[in-house]
């Protein structure tokens, strides 16, 4: 089939996805955790406790040309998580990469991955030049791809379920964008593979709805894909491992119950 047809297809089927996302009750005001956000099988003791290599990349990190580097706040976490998979070879997906600092920290961490950034850098040309200066070594090699474009169109040009082993979730902040970075990641998230979910505890001044937006979308994904994942860790972020697929079909029918 032409891929121009098969991108129009996608395409209309997110646009779908997110005028059904629209009807939804919002019946939780998205400041209450999720109750399958639960504390039984997660190691605090282990994630919390401060890994041998966090100042090694605070100082790493405080180096990159940034005006923001809000990965700080999630490092010592993500350091105890993927320490055991330093070695293994990752295929990343990352939606949301503003200046690079997350995207740097993945490829100097896992120094067998690959990963492709997302990000709409158009809007605010200056993130990528500065996202270039912080990638530079990693320009023109197998293991970034870049793509300035918002995740509805890069998500629009074909989906491969099963592609990859971790996915970080960073892009838009509103709820319709969340909850459909979140549905299409996750269908394309390997069994195993573990997804990252930024800003769950997010707040800014007054800019509350924003926060809303991340928290309820998560709590609502997480709910109706109950029974296919387990939480890792959760506090400013959620992480959680997919441990089996879900049927799409299935998934939205849960929403209209």
């Amino acid at each position: 089939m032409n891929t121009q047809i098969i991108s129009l297809m996608n395409l209309i089927r997110l646009f779908q996805f997110k005028r059904f996302f629209k009807q939804l009750d919002k019946n939780t005001d998205g400041f209450s955790h999720s109750k399958y956000l639960i504390e039984e099988d997660i190691n605090r003791n282990f994630l919390e406790r401060e890994n041998k290599k966090l100042n090694f990349y605070l100082d790493k990190i405080s180096f990159l040309e940034s005006n923001n580097r809000w990965l700080q706040t999630n490092l010592n976490q993500f350091l105890n998580i993927l320490e055991p998979l330093k070695n293994n070879k990752m295929n990343i997906l990352e939606l949301g990469s503003y200046q690079g600092v997350s995207a740097f920290f993945f490829l100097d961490y896992l120094e067998n991955s690959k990963i492709k950034c997302v990000d709409c850098f158009d809007i605010h040309p200056n993130n990528l030049d500065i996202f270039k200066k912080n990638l530079n070594k990693y320009f023109n090699t197998e293991r970034l791809e870049v793509y300035n474009e918002s995740t509805l169109s890069f998500f629009s040009k074909g989906l491969k379920e099963n592609s990859y082993d971790l996915i970080y979730v960073d892009a838009g902040h509103g709820y319709l964008d969340v909850i459909t970075d979140l549905y299409y990641s996750y269908l394309q998230l390997k069994i195993n593979g573990l997804m990252l979910l930024d800003d769950y505890l997010w707040y800014e001044g007054k800019v509350v709805d924003l926060n809303k937006g991340v928290r309820l979308a998560i709590n609502d994904f997480l709910e109706r894909a109950n029974g296919t994942y387990k939480v890792i860790y959760f506090g400013y972020s959620v992480v959680i491992k997919k441990i089996k697929n879900f049927e799409a079909t299935q998934f939205r029918n849960n929403f209209k119950e």
